[in-house]
């Protein structure tokens, strides 16, 4: 039997955020605090364990002798690491140095999307011990308190060669009761965020919703609970973000705007407490749920910009992936935020199921008809454990498990699509991007903008970064 767990360290991989390094997105890449190793840690501490997060996306050292460094001086007996799809591949290095390190006494432990999509591959291509499925924050407290593995509800584990999973763990419905994420065990300077994305540094994340009632098949979070923090709640965090130095947060729910009257007593509440912080709306804009009023006490309790997944400019794409949107509804939502002052970054893709080169072609006219702030394509990726990447399976279209291929802005040759060629939809991605920001209108507003901002040589530095070398996708 397992025994308790003296200290646990809690790492984020080298890639978590220069992973679009060689993409349009390059100088818009938000540099956060992990929050879901900041919710894990303060659940741990709150418990009374030894916890410390490493975050190896950031800061001057090499990753490698950070690392080692790390596990030889603070020999935690628990290793945690966060992984999305195209990252593995380094979560997996990280546990396969601590065993090199600590032996097998160590106990490893990975969660985040990847991991929880296909937990038994990673297990089969890791050293991982177990693999958390779902939210950790209890899950992960009875892995360090050393219960067996058996009673511990929401893991997969190895057993007799081969592998077996715990009865799922049901989801924690009131949030509140969870302890405060341990913010402040990251090191604060390192997370600065480029102009495009924020207002003030450094930038922190919170979180005041989870889940998503939406049934979109390219996510690997639909049809999940959707759940609140209370008001109450969520003011203690911004203040202690406050109090740890933070000049704005952003909000990394998937879905903020799903219950309206919430999000628009978490302005009025904000507007109140007068924080004097900056926030951007990262992707929770829900155009069918959005009204003038919210978009007004956005802009008074300091929010500058928000993100808003669009996808296609054709109905016909929307449907295709139970978007559940209209196109006018993207319309209406744009024209509110440009009333209010209020940036918008619209995400689109291109290679939806069934889509067509007239199809792709639509989607560059309706970003440029509903004029966003700023616009970022992506070809369309079908991650494991989303229903897209069910669909591609069946079908025979999935051509490699090789998961770092698995990347939204410079995917290799992962699947075929139903009508398009690769070459097809890379001179997409790049068409999408050149015709969006090369228009005079926009190049004119733009200009405008930084003489207003006295950002003209940061302006035209993010520029060359975007469209110099290595920010198109190559054709061949």
């Amino acid at each position: 039997m397992r025994g308790a767990v003296v200290r646990t360290l809690l790492v984020n991989a080298p890639s978590a955020f220069n992973l679009y390094g060689n993409s349009k997105v390059r100088t818009a890449v938000p540099v956060l605090p992990c929050m879901p190793l900041a919710v894990l840690a303060g659940e741990l501490r709150h418990h009374g364990h030894d916890v410390r997060i490493l975050d190896l996306a950031v800061g001057r050292t090499s990753p490698t002798n950070l690392l080692r460094e790390t596990l030889s001086s603070y020999r935690p007996g628990c290793v945690g690491v966060t992984s999305t799809t195209p990252i593995f591949h380094e979560a997996a290095a990280i546990a396969g140095t601590a065993r090199e390190m600590l032996g097998e006494q160590v106990l490893l432990v990975a969660g985040g999307p990847h991991p929880q999509a296909v937990p038994e591959d990673c297990l089969e291509n890791s050293v991982f011990d177990a693999i958390v499925l779902g939210e950790g924050e209890e899950t992960l407290r009875e892995l360090v308190e050393g219960r067996p593995y058996p009673e511990v509800q929401g893991i997969c584990y190895r057993e007799n060669g081969g592998f077996r999973r715990t009865r799922a763990r049901p989801m924690q419905k009131d949030l509140d009761s969870f302890a405060m994420p341990a913010i402040d065990l990251f090191e604060r300077d390192y997370y600065v965020c480029s102009r495009i994305i924020s207002r003030q540094n450094p930038v922190a994340p919170i979180e005041m919703t989870r889940g998503c009632p939406f049934g979109c098949t390219f996510c690997n979070r639909a049809r999940t609970k959707f759940r609140v923090k209370s008001v109450e709640r969520t003011l203690d965090e911004l203040r202690g973000l406050r109090r740890l130095g933070f000049r704005e947060f952003h909000i990394i729910d998937d879905q903020f705007t799903s219950n309206m009257k919430h999000a628009k007593a978490v302005c009025e509440a904000m507007i109140r407490a007068d924080l004097g912080m900056t926030w951007n709306l990262r992707t929770g804009l829900r155009v069918d749920t959005v009204d003038d009023e919210f978009m007004s006490l956005a802009r008074r309790s300091g929010c500058y910009q928000m993100g808003c997944g669009f996808e296609s400019g054709h109905q016909e794409g929307l449907d295709a992936v139970g978007k559940g949107i209209e196109l006018e509804q993207s319309r209406r939502a744009v024209e509110m935020a440009r009333r209010h002052g209020i940036e918008i970054v619209g995400f689109f893709m291109i290679g939806m199921p069934g889509e067509t080169l007239e199809g792709m072609e639509a989607t560059i006219a309706f970003a440029q008809s509903i004029r966003p702030t700023y616009a970022k394509c992506t070809i369309v990726v079908p991650f494991p454990g989303t229903a897209l990447y069910a669909q591609y399976e069946r079908e025979g279209r999935i051509k490699t498990r090789d998961w770092s291929r698995y990347n939204f802005h410079s995917p290799g040759e992962i699947y075929d699509h139903p009508h398009l060629s690769w070459k097809v939809l890379r001179r997409a991605y790049n068409r999408f991007h050149r015709r969006f920001y090369f228009r005079p209108t926009y190049i004119r507003e733009r200009l405008r903008e930084a003489r207003r901002q006295h950002l003209l040589l940061r302006s035209a530095w993010y520029a060359l970064r975007t469209f110099g070398p290595g920010g198109m996708l190559k054709v061949s």
